[in-house]
């Protein structure tokens, strides 16, 4: 894999997200920002982890409501 500029943050500390299309959000928190994946105890769940900031990734089983949404990388 090509070594990316990745943008810097300023810290996230920790935060569970609830997301519609895990696979691509994994992806886009692993390959694009550097997270490591720390624990993924099952299909539906992935912790991540950038060495200060934790991330928790949540399959979401709700329906869509027409409303605001972040779309997926």
């Amino acid at each position: 894999m090509s070594k990316v500029n990745r943008p810097e943050h300023a810290g996230l500390r920790h935060l569970a997200l609830n997301v519609r299309d895990l696979d691509a959000m994994r992806r886009f928190y692993v390959e694009l920002l550097g997270f490591e994946v720390e624990w993924e105890p099952d299909a539906d769940n992935v912790y991540l982890s950038s060495g200060t900031d934790n991330l928790a990734l949540h399959r979401s089983t709700l329906p869509t409501s027409g409303g605001l949404s972040a779309a997926a990388p």
